[in-house]
Order: C-alpha cells, then structure tokens, then sequence
C-alpha cells in the first residue's frame, strides 16, 4: 500500500512538472502550434503588472486593465523611485480619451490632455486642462507675466477674439483731454504719441493685443473729440462771417 501510495505521488509530481516545464531554447506557444516569438498567445492575456526591462536597474513598469464599462486605463512608471514613482496612466473613460498623471497610491489624477469624442467618430474638442503649453519654446514667463500658451513662430488663424478693457473713458465728462499743442509739443518731444508705447519699447516688450487695441481706440475717440470741437469752431466763424457779409 505505501508503495502504491508513493508511486501515485511521484506520478502527480511527474505531471506536475511536465506542465510547468518552459523550454530552455526555442518559442512558447498557448493555443497556437507554431509560435513566432518566445511567447505567443492566440487569445486573451490577464496580469496584474507586466515588468518589461531588468529590475535591478530601472525597471518599465505597466499595469493595463479594463473594469467592467468604466474605464480602460494603461499605467506607466516613469521613475526608478519606491517613492516617487511618478505614474502617468493613458485611458479611454466615457468617449474621452485622456494622459494624466497619477498619484502613487492611485488617490488623485491630474489631466495633462483630454481628447472628447462627439457622436460616432466626431471630435468634439482637444483639451490641456493643467499647465501651460509651448510650441517652439519651453518659456512661459514675460515679465511678471505667466502666459498659458507660447509660441516661438508665426501664428495664423481666420479670427482671434480677445477680452479687455476698452476706451469709453474718453468720452466721459472728467476725461481731461490735451489740447493740440500740448500733444504737438509732447511729439516733438518723445516721437510718439502721449499715453502709447514707443518704437523701442514695443521692440523690447511687443504689444499686449487687447491693450494696444484699446491705446488705438483711445486716440481714435479723441481724435473725434478735437474734430467734433473743430467744427463747432468752423461753424462759429461761418456764422460771424454771414453776419459781416450782410
């Protein structure tokens, strides 16, 4: 009986082995007879975190899941950090496609692009919640300025809308205009006109768009005013001269 009993053992250890055996030269194949790689799968894949480069240097860890209808999510390790691990997840969740960076403990996410998909195939829009963006230039900071986007290059587009303040102010009954010659002389002066930048100034510094547009308005509105005070003054003197003539 106890030799029976053993050789039942060695029988199951036997079997055990022979289905754990991995080939030491050669491919692998599961559901397949002719693999092409080391190993090959003809089918579905399940892991709960896929290591791909050696451990003991910088390992590239990726965990990859899909659970149940909310979300299928990719994560990435870019860091050799047990502290910092610096995770960075890509995901499809809800017709949005999104790259993010992810706390360690999986806690918090911060949204670096955003892609939202519309009915069918539609884009609706591409989004950079966090951050600022550069094109041509890693610099943000113009002064005591920090610009969302920046551009190191031409930029085009059909219509460019822009929020600001505008040059009502001018119109307003304690707008203290100049007179001619106070501007005349300003001219003379400085090459420019009162309360716009110089040449070398926007050479320097460029133009704020919005703004420059309002220091234009400014100019235009009193402009309006020395006409509209003009043709008082002409009408004035047509009227004397009527009377003279008569």
């Amino acid at each position: 009986m106890k030799k029976l009993t053993l050789l039942i053992v060695l029988f199951i250890a036997g079997i055990t082995t022979a289905q754990n055996e991995i080939p030491q030269n050669g491919n692998v194949g599961i559901n397949t007879t002719t693999p092409t790689q080391e190993l090959e799968v003809n089918g579905i894949t399940k892991t709960n975190q896929l290591i791909v480069g050696d451990t003991n240097t910088i390992p590239f860890f990726v965990n990859a899941w899909l659970e149940g209808g909310f979300s299928s999510q990719l994560f990435l390790n870019s860091s050799s950090s047990p502290v910092d691990k610096r995770l960075w997840a890509v995901s499809a969740i809800n017709g949005s496609f999104k790259i993010f960076s992810e706390a360690d403990d999986f806690s918090a996410v911060n949204e670096a692009f955003v892609i939202n998909r519309g009915t069918g195939i539609a884009i609706d829009n591409v989004l950079f919640p966090n951050g600022n963006m550069g094109i041509g230039t890693s610099s943000f900071v113009d002064g005591d300025d920090t610009y969302r986007l920046s551009v190191n290059g031409k930029v085009r587009a059909h219509s460019v809308k822009v929020y600001t303040t505008w040059a009502d102010y001018v119109f307003k009954d304690d707008y203290e205009l100049k007179s001619l010659d106070e501007v005349e002389n300003f001219i003379q002066q400085n090459g420019h006109l009162p309360n716009v930048p110089s040449e070398a100034e926007v050479l320097e510094n460029g133009i704020e768009l919005g703004a420059m547009n309002a220091k234009l308005l400014e100019k235009i509105e009193e402009l309006t005013l020395y006409l509209i005070e003009q043709q008082k003054e002409i009408e004035a003197l047509k009227a004397e001269v009527s009377t003279l003539t008569k």
